[in-house]
């Protein structure tokens, strides 16, 4: 005698329950991680707007650079500038430079395309470097770091590390 399927009083395939259950508590969890996800997006953006607001009435502000795909793993970057745009950036982890290479600093203006030089930077044997920034500089909103071959007015490498920065106060 072949055993006979199992099935509910209702003639429902207790398989179609099981699914019906995955099916609601799948709904149910992927409704709870929207909303989480929204909620955690709103406080982020109330962070930052928080975050420009103190950085209006600063004297000084950090900026933490962001590397690059093609940037090496251990490299990192601070710029630190003052009210008047004056500063300094701090550099870790930069790797070796070729000869007749320099690591470069470059003020970009995304409104016209411009990038100026801010100098080459200096660099010890223990992977730092810094430089300097003038605060008598075109006007820029972001700044980067590419490695380029010593002389150069524009950037011809790629940019390893990038931080975007307010504008100026008026």
């Amino acid at each position: 005698m072949k055993p006979s399927p199992i099935s509910s009083p209702a003639g429902i395939s207790p398989y179609s329950i099981i699914l019906a259950i995955i099916t609601i508590l799948s709904l149910g969890l992927g409704s709870w991680m929207y909303i989480d996800n929204r909620q955690q997006a709103d406080e982020i953006a109330k962070l930052k707007a928080d975050n420009a607001q103190l950085r209006q009435h600063a004297n000084a502000t950090l900026y933490v650079m962001e590397p690059a795909d093609i940037a090496p793993a251990a490299l990192r970057g601070e710029v630190y500038l003052t009210v008047s745009r004056s500063g300094v950036i701090v550099l870790s982890g930069l790797p070796a430079a070729g000869n007749n290479e320099v690591f470069m600093v470059w003020l970009i203006n995304d409104t016209d395309g411009t990038a100026t030089s801010a100098g080459a930077i200096s660099t010890n044997e223990s992977s730092q470097g810094f430089a300097l920034l003038p605060a008598d500089s075109a006007p820029y909103n972001r700044i980067a770091v590419s490695l380029e071959i010593a002389g150069t007015t524009v950037p011809e490498g790629s940019y390893l590390l990038e931080a975007e920065v307010l504008p100026i106060k008026g």
